[in-house]
């Protein structure tokens, strides 16, 4: 179980995310949505977002953002 900070990107940011495995909720603006093996989103970075785990079980999870945020 497990949940990331509420982030916000600039104008222009994009995320893609996949997960590997588990099962996770990505909440991207007002709207959750919950992502399990093999499912995906894209979605713009400039929206408050943030990624959390429910599950008891680990979930693994490739985010890939554009351009680069660190």
């Amino acid at each position: 179980k497990g949940r990331t900070t509420l982030k916000q990107g600039r104008p222009g940011e994009e995320k893609f995310v996949y997960v590997i495995g588990g099962q996770i909720s990505v909440t991207v603006g007002q709207e959750t949505y919950t992502l399990s093996t093999g499912h995906s989103l894209y979605f713009g970075a400039s929206l408050k977002h943030d990624f959390e785990n429910k599950e008891k079980t680990q979930a693994k999870v490739l985010c890939v953002s554009s351009p680069v945020m660190l």
